[in-house]
């Protein structure tokens, strides 16, 4: 979102843009922040961080045994239909489910 000044016929002394990064649990705010200063190149633009986001589970990568008996129950039902592991970057309460799951089990698989 951009604003910038208070009217529209006049220059504005200042402006902000807030630019909402999606980032995936594998992801540093770090690594965020240092990409979006390298984009943006211009030392006159300052950036911070608005909200901290909430503390996810470690990422856990989907176990390969999992996937196999997965993929050969789905090739038997449905020959040539592809399985892929899936992350809902938003709305949704999976979050809250996979903290309270053991390390290394995932609640969501989606049969494409």
């Amino acid at each position: 979102m951009l604003s910038g000044g208070h009217a529209e016929n006049a220059l504005p002394q200042s402006a902000t843009a807030v630019v909402n990064c999606r980032v995936l649990p594998v992801d540093k705010l770090d690594d965020v922040a240092r990409t979006l200063n390298q984009v943006l190149a211009d030392s006159k633009i300052q950036l911070s961080v608005m909200t901290a986001g909430r503390p996810v589970p470690a990422y856990v990568p989907t176990n390969p045994k999992v996937m196999g008996v997965v993929t050969a129950a789905t090739a038997k039902r449905w020959p040539g239909l592809a399985v892929i592991p899936q992350m809902s970057s938003g709305a949704s309460d999976g979050i809250y489910l996979a903290v309270r799951l053991r390390p290394g089990r995932r609640p969501i698989l989606r049969l494409v």
